[in-house]
């Protein structure tokens, strides 16, 4: 995969951790973790850094290793999950970011599933690597790290579809509804601001309306500060909505397909949404 066109965002590790970066690993003694790239004289080598650090670690040569220079993987829009492997030699999947090299070998990116946690490494072969302690360690459960391309790029057309099964939706009154088909009342165009990863949601059959965050709770804006949501993708491939103005708050459908109260919504089931590109 060349990373110059996989549609993925790197930033430099001095830069800090953007929103939309690759927060996939948790270990029991340290807490989370990102997946980066360190750069090293060995090539780019796919590793773990800390949200606030300045320093990566990364697995070579039976060590680990300790590195400044290094890159933050963003998602910058599009979705990213983790599809485990099925055994040693075990081909990766389709989408499978293989962004590191080592040695002139291509390694993927990957999250190890150890007794430590679940720690970001590096992949070849149906085998995996990481760091920690001091050691490169080998896992032989761990899980690929998958782009999501083009699921809320700007212009797209979409359905955002609930845990509960229907379509999200302007009612004739200019409220929100989770009842929706897969109608134009059901579908919103997405607006994305490219610097920050932030978008709006415009419905196709009222250009005017866009889905909006406020004080009063989930409803229909003219597309000002309370329509700017931020997404959030999670591993399952699920995205939640955070209002940008009202930080906390969230997009969320009720088990009766009404509007969840943004202020009672977190990240749960109730605000997670399948992202469904609408065919032309």
């Amino acid at each position: 995969m060349d990373r110059d066109n996989c549609g993925l965002r790197f930033t430099e590790g001095c830069d800090g951790a953007l929103d939309h970066s690759f927060r996939l690993g948790h270990q029991y003694d340290s807490g989370d973790y990102y997946c980066v790239l360190a750069r090293t004289e060995h090539g780019l080598i796919p590793g773990k850094a800390k949200p606030h650090g300045h320093h990566c670690w990364y697995p070579y040569g039976g060590e680990e290793h300790e590195c400044e220079d290094f890159e933050w993987i963003s998602a910058n829009g599009h979705g990213v999950l983790l599809k485990e492997n099925r055994g040693e030699g075990d081909e990766a999947p389709e989408g499978a970011l293989l962004i590191g090299v080592q040695n002139d070998d291509p390694y993927y990116v990957a999250v190890a599933h150890v007794e430590e946690g679940d720690v970001p490494g590096k992949s070849k072969d149906g085998r995996c690597w990481y760091s920690h302690g001091g050691e490169e360690k080998n896992a032989e459960h761990f899980s690929y790290v998958i782009g999501r391309h083009g699921r809320l790029f700007d212009g797209v057309k979409i359905h955002l579809e609930s845990q509960h099964g229907s379509n999200v939706r302007l009612t004739d009154d200019n409220g929100i509804g989770g009842n929706g088909g897969e109608g134009h009342w059901a579908t919103w165009i997405v607006q994305r601001n490219e610097h920050d990863g932030t978008i709006r949601l415009q419905n196709d059959k009222r250009n005017d309306r866009f889905l909006a965050i406020r004080k009063c709770g989930l409803t229909s804006g003219s597309g000002g500060r309370y329509c700017v949501l931020r997404p959030n993708f999670h591993k399952n491939g699920t995205v939640s909505f955070a209002s940008v103005n009202f930080p906390g708050r969230h997009v969320g459908i009720n088990e009766d397909m009404e509007p969840r109260d943004p202020k009672q919504t977190g990240t749960g089931i109730n605000a997670r949404f399948n992202i469904i590109v609408k065919e032309e």
